[in-house]
Parts: structure tokens; sequence; C-alpha cells
């Protein structure tokens, strides 16, 4: 838990006491083996707070990432730890000491044998491991921190990097940049579902790449000139983008061009906040959209308007798995948590959200 997210998180609380969370129980947590914790870099002594800069808390889960089958779901945390997990056996398959202080974005390979890790200490390096050994095997210095997201490409032959809104892509096979986003002013991409397509925001427009190649495919005007772009299916033509300003500023919008459509979601969802974590992606076979902001995660029925919320988990950590059939969350157990858990990651059957909710009902 970070001392800027404690405010936000409280107006969200105070605003979303009103809504009733009907989130269902999680099917399962997934929790870190035992292990020396290190000294806590979030101390309260009274009234007096104490932050260590740049090592937070031993259990605090910054970020989540599935992997593309996903069988696995990695969890950067503070003091340089990422753990991953067998979703099917619930067991720690891998644990990789970064020594990269706070971790702040991981990303699993297509072929599920390494781990992209980037984090705020190491200058900003973005580090590849082989997750059988846990062993260093490729180190990319980034002169742009902090790195928000890694994302890799359908083959694995390239690397999405987001820093601070701006972008790169990397090879990490053989090392160097394929694609300089900020030196052509693009911002904030997102890879498509497929791996397709990149999409990314600049000036006024929206632009679509095509991966193949990282050639202009089309561009075209952003709805509302904050929009965020969050997720991307060509294949339904639909993508999802955020809006700070909006309320709450999450709007699934579909690619036509001639007849645009965007449908808004409800004033119930806790509002689009892109300086903390966030996440917003359909779940293709139902159209149900999956979120996490304002410390709870959510679900929401563009077609019928229905939405819901999970309690208030201390935590901006979630996502959803690429095969769309859990949803998962971190839960803290930090300082600012009004009630106690285990720390770790609580997991959800989406199928059970959809039903406990009645989203799909008229």
């Amino acid at each position: 838990m970070k001392l800027g997210q404690m405010v936000v998180w409280a107006l969200f609380s105070s605003r979303l006491l009103i809504a009733q969370a009907n989130f269902p129980a999680p099917i399962f947590q997934l929790q870190d083996v035992k292990h020396k914790l290190q000294k806590n870099g979030v101390q309260v002594d009274g009234n007096v707070l104490t932050i260590r800069s740049g090592v937070g808390t031993p259990t605090t889960i910054n970020v989540l990432a599935f992997s593309n089958d996903g069988s696995l779901l990695a969890a950067g945390m503070d003091f340089g730890r990422v753990v991953v997990w067998n979703i099917t056996t619930h067991a720690v398959a891998h644990v990789v000491e970064t020594g990269q202080g706070i971790v702040s974005a991981v990303a699993i390979s297509p072929d599920n044998q390494f781990i992209a890790t980037a984090g705020r200490e190491k200058n900003g390096q973005l580090t590849l491991w082989n997750l059988d050994s846990g062993k260093l095997t490729r180190t990319i210095d980034i002169s742009r921190t902090p790195v928000q997201s890694l994302e890799f490409c359908p083959k694995g032959d390239c690397l999405v990097v987001t820093e601070n809104g701006t972008a790169i892509v990397f090879d990490p096979v053989h090392g160097g940049t394929l694609l300089d986003l900020q030196a052509l002013s693009e911002r904030m991409p997102v890879l498509s579902r497929d791996g397709s397509v990149l999409m990314t925001a600049s000036g006024d427009d929206f632009i679509l790449r095509r991966v193949a190649d990282w050639k202009v495919m089309r561009s075209f005007p952003k709805p509302v000139k904050y929009a965020w772009p969050l997720a991307l299916d060509t294949q339904t033509g639909t993508y999802v983008y955020g809006e700070p300003n909006g309320k709450p500023g999450f709007v699934v919008a579909n690619l036509d061009a001639d007849h645009p459509t965007n449908i808004t979601g409800p004033s119930l969802l806790p509002q689009f906040n892109p300086s903390t974590g966030f996440f917003a992606s359909p779940d293709i076979s139902s159209g149900i959209v999956f979120g996490h902001s304002g410390a709870r995660l959510w679900a929401w029925s563009p077609k019928s308007g229905k939405s819901c919320l999970s309690d208030v988990l201390y935590s901006e950590s979630g996502k959803l798995s690429p095969n769309g059939l859990f949803v998962a969350s971190a839960v803290d157990n930090g300082v600012f948590a009004a009630k106690k858990a285990a720390p770790g990651v609580l997991v959800w059957s989406t199928v059970s959200v959809i039903d406990s909710c009645s989203l799909l009902k008229p």
C-alpha cells in the first residue's frame, strides 16, 4: 500500500458505501511460501508515519500478470520479490529475487520459460529471468522510469514496455529497440487480445499499428481528449478506454469509423484513476467487462447495464486471465488496511461472478 493511494482509496470507500459489494466469495487464495521477511519499510508509531524510500512492505503485491495460457500467475512485490503460482495446484511454482526494490511490472513469456521484471531500483533496468533456474538471462538498461507495465508479443519476439505513459518496444531475444513510441509522440500502448495490433494514443487520435512490421494501419479521433486505451479486441472490433475526468470513466467503444457507438459504465463503478493501478478488460465469451480500480474488483455488463463490486481490498493489483476463466486481485494486509486478512492473491471464477451478480439477466 503506497501512501499516495491512501487518500484516493479513502475517498473511493466513502463514496461507495451506498453500494452493496455483491461479489461472491473467491474460489481460492494464493499465498507465498514461508520465508524470512525484510523489515517493513512503512512504520506507524503513534501519530508518526515513517516510510523508507524505494523499499515498501514485505507482503505488498504491486502488480499481477497471467501467462498466455492462464496456467501461471505472477506477482511483483516489494523488496524485489516475484512469486509465480500454478493456477491448477495453487502452489508456488517459482520465486525470483530480482533486487529491484518495489517491483512495478512483470510479464511471463508465451512459452512460460521466462519472466520479465522491472522495479524502482537497479537504475530502472528491465530484467529477463529463466523461470526454472531463477537465473538472470538478460538486462536491458532503461533511461525512463518507472516502468508501469510489460507485455510480451504472442511469439515472444517483442516486449512492450510502458514507462510513465510513454513506451518502447524491445527485442527480448537479441536486445535492442524495435520501436520508440516516445520519439513518435505516442503513449499508453496496449496490445490487442490476439497480439496482432498495437493501439496507442497521440494528441487527439488513437493509432493502430500492425505488430508484424509496426506500420500504422489507421488512426481515428479519440472519443474524448484524455482517453486512455485499456483493452482491444480486433475480432469483435471493440476496445475499452478510460477517461480520467469521467464518472466513472470506463467506456466500451467500437472501431467502426462511420457508425461508432460508446457505452459508458454505470456510476456505481469506482472512477478511473491512471495514477494508481488499474485494468479493464472484456471477457469475449460473455461480453462482461472485468476491471480493478478504487481498490476493488468489479464486473459490468454493457448490454444489461448491471454491475457489481468486490469488497475494498486495499490493493490496486488485479487481472483477468487471457482465457477469461479467472479474475484475480491482491489483498493488502498493510498498516492502512481496515480489516486484517491473510496477504496474497484472491481468485474468482468469472462464471461465478457473472451468475452471482445476475449480469446476463435482463
